[in-house]
């Protein structure tokens, strides 16, 4: 990912959670709610007289009916809140147990429980600032942070008085917060860093990796990486030996190759920085059917991963290959298909083709339109004055003044 790109949010969590419906066993002397709301934990959330809390699935209230606000229990725990004009946000949140307890407590503008596998933790924000508890509600990371991500790999990134750092699911400071901006984890032992808008790696003992020199830097695959330096793209290695020189204007890798653009021109190199299809191209894509499509002189063809040429560099235009491995292909003003070899599988005949639907291609030929198969086979005589493609087994045509439907054996519907 590129760095410059990333600044962290304030740190918002997403739950999906699941309910379970119960038919509720009512006390006889039980009030009637003004909302009774979906079990979750064996509890649901009810109303009465503008006030909220949680009754069990015989009725029976679990939690008091005093809160100002409330939401569904999840992991043991339901949020609760009160009203207060005075609040940063209008009303202060905590979390209740099943009991009723209070376990986090009634004074943070906000409170989300942040759950995994390895992680159960209370996300809180208090006039501004951030931290976690965990589920007892005992501080584990201080509310001090004006910014703090989600936990990866144990690890959150945070930011303390304009600067960003490190810190591990204890709270404790893995990196301080002396960067400018930092990205998310390259993986489990790098991340990317930056300085007065230079960028860099360094790894989780705050050891420098890759100098903070780039003007951007990401990952890419091979373990290597992409680096960019006055506007000129190369590769690196992780002990930031050069591998593709910084000469380049532009830098993509597919597969084993490296897309390269220099002065206007594309073309490919190896893993080495190789030349493996010279950079004299207009235009180059990536492989499709171990093929590239270039562009030379306004001209398309197509080339192997050996920089060969496989198909002509003489079509006027040439779509990507389906998924029967045709392409749709134009000759000066001549339409028609060819294989991954560059047989013409329909002649490049036609004044008009275009791309198969429901295993039909309609093609105009003197003024009128019909349809081909992949054997080029005409199935539909060439004979409307006009003639949509086919959806669900029907295409629309005009015939004279006459527009009807008909089925892919040519019969009208």
């Amino acid at each position: 990912m590129k760095i410059r790109a990333v600044l962290f949010s304030i740190f918002v969590l997403s739950l999906i959670l699941s309910s379970c419906d119960y038919e509720v066993e009512t006390n006889a002397n039980a009030p009637k709610y003004d909302y009774i709301g979906s079990y979750y934990d064996d509890l649901a959330m009810v109303r009465l007289n503008g006030k909220y809390g949680f009754v069990d699935i015989y009725g029976e209230v679990a939690v008091p009916i005093i809160y100002d606000t409330a939401d569904s229990f999840e992991n043991g725990l339901g949020k609760v809140g009160f009203y207060n004009e005075d609040s940063y946000s209008n009303y202060k949140y905590g979390f209740v147990n099943k009991k009723g307890e209070v376990v986090v407590p009634i004074i943070y503008n906000y409170v989300r429980c942040y759950t995994n596998d390895e992680i159960k933790l209370i996300f809180v924000s208090l006039n501004g600032k951030y931290g976690y508890l965990d589920t007892n509600g005992l501080e584990v990371v201080p509310t001090i942070y004006e910014n703090i991500s989600s936990f990866y790999n144990k690890r959150a990134v945070v930011k303390l008085n304009g600067k960003y750092g490190i810190i591990g699911i204890a709270g404790n400071v893995i990196i301080p917060t002396i960067y400018d901006y930092i990205s998310t984890f390259v993986d489990s032992n790098l991340v990317g860093v930056g300085v007065s808008n230079k960028y860099g790696l360094i790894d989780m003992d705050n050891q420098v990796v890759i100098p903070i020199i780039y003007d951007d830097i990401w990952l890419s695959p091979h373990d290597l990486i992409t680096v960019v330096q006055n506007g000129k793209y190369g590769l690196v290695n992780r002990s930031h030996q050069i591998v593709v020189p910084i000469i380049y204007d532009n830098m993509t890798l597919y597969d084993s190759l490296i897309r390269v653009k220099q002065n206007y021109k594309w073309g490919y190199l190896d893993l080495n920085g190789n030349v493996i299809l010279p950079i004299i191209y207009d235009g180059i894509e990536p492989f499709s059917y171990e093929l590239s499509r270039v562009k030379l002189k306004g001209k398309y063809g197509y080339i192997d991963k050996n920089g060969q040429i496989v198909i002509p560099i003489i079509y006027n235009e040439a779509q990507y290959f389906n998924d029967d491995e045709l392409c749709l292909v134009r000759l000066i003003d001549k339409w028609g298909f060819i294989d991954t070899s560059g047989n013409e599988i329909v002649p490049v005949t036609y004044d008009f083709a275009d791309n198969f639907s429901g295993g039909l291609a309609r093609v105009r030929l003197n003024d009128k339109w019909g349809f081909v198969d992949k054997n080029s086979v005409v199935i539909i005589p060439i004979s409307y004055d006009y003639a949509n493609n086919f959806s669900y087994g029907r295409a629309l045509v005009n015939l004279g003044n006459d527009s009807f439907y008909i089925d892919k054996d040519g019969n009208k519907i």
